[in-house]
């Protein structure tokens, strides 16, 4: 990890430096130094991290969403805060197809920003190959040493996190990059409930499952289809689901008029998903 961070590899490692770039990955760059700061210090907690991927060998079909008797499992959102804050939740990352794609790079998206406040997730680089579509990525075991505000070129960092706090899960699942309405096709859907479904399947019990707006920047998905595909993954799993949606407060009066009609898998897949 260091000698990602100082450049001193002897091969171009894609733009994976700190070295000479711009003013928002110095701000990533001061989380990292932070964690390596806790370790020189010895206040990094000895655990393990445990680099998972799992592959989802019996796909969900559409014939059996539509007949799925499974009840809906509860969902709750903010918009006050992110999904690395929820607690006892695993957190969705937001991933690339190449996974930890960009942690030491100029990037600043959701899923490298992740990578930067639970350092040690950023090993998986060296580890995992692009993801499959039924495959996904669970790191556990990483502790979370930094805050932030902003994104992008915006992203600033805020400081140490000092919370008391248990090693964390981080769930990397990527979603479909699509226009407009080709998302609403079945088999794009599934795709999507199916990536879901393989990771939600990952968290330990009594965790419930952190997420947001997956694939709803530059992938171009629908925050309001989004949401309804990963209750439904969810739900499948037995999972509380729990929303950060920041800027879209209208999401929460939509599930919640849903969920006011709804009770199964099979109802919400006939409905509003399936139909």
């Amino acid at each position: 990890m260091c000698c990602l961070t100082l450049g001193v590899y002897p091969y171009n490692m894609n733009g994976s430096s700190f070295v000479g770039i711009q003013n928002e990955c110095k701000e990533k760059f001061l989380m990292l130094e932070e964690y390596l700061n806790r370790m020189a210090q010895g206040t990094i907690p000895q655990e393990d991290v445990v680099f998972r991927r799992s592959v989802l060998t019996e796909p969900l079909t559409e014939e059996a969403l539509l007949q799925s008797t499974v009840p809906l499992s509860e969902v709750t959102f903010t918009t006050s805060f992110g999904i690395e804050d929820f607690p006892q939740s695993s957190y969705v990352v937001f991933a690339n197809e190449v996974p930890f794609n960009g942690c030491f790079s100029t990037s600043c998206t959701q899923e490298q920003i992740m990578c930067m406040l639970f350092p040690e997730a950023c090993l998986g680089k060296h580890i995992f190959d692009p993801m499959e579509p039924l495959e996904a990525i669970s790191v556990s075991g990483c502790v979370r040493v930094g805050t932030y505000s902003g994104y992008g070129y915006r992203l600033r960092y805020e400081g140490p996190y000092t919370e008391t706090t248990t090693p964390a899960q981080l769930l990397f699942m990527d979603a479909l990059c699509c226009e407009g309405k080709e998302q609403f096709a079945h088999q794009k859907m599934l795709r999507e409930i199916n990536k879901a479904y393989c990771a939600f399947s990952m968290v330990p019990a009594g965790n419930a499952i952190a997420s947001g707006k997956w694939g709803c920047g530059v992938f171009n998905g629908d925050p309001y289809l989004k949401s309804l595909l990963q209750w439904v993954s969810a739900s499948l799993v037995g999972k509380k689901l729990e929303l950060a949606l920041f800027d879209s407060p209208d999401i929460e009066p939509f599930v919640r008029r849903v969920q006011s009609k709804v009770q199964t898998v099979g109802d919400l897949s006939k409905c509003y998903i399936l139909w």
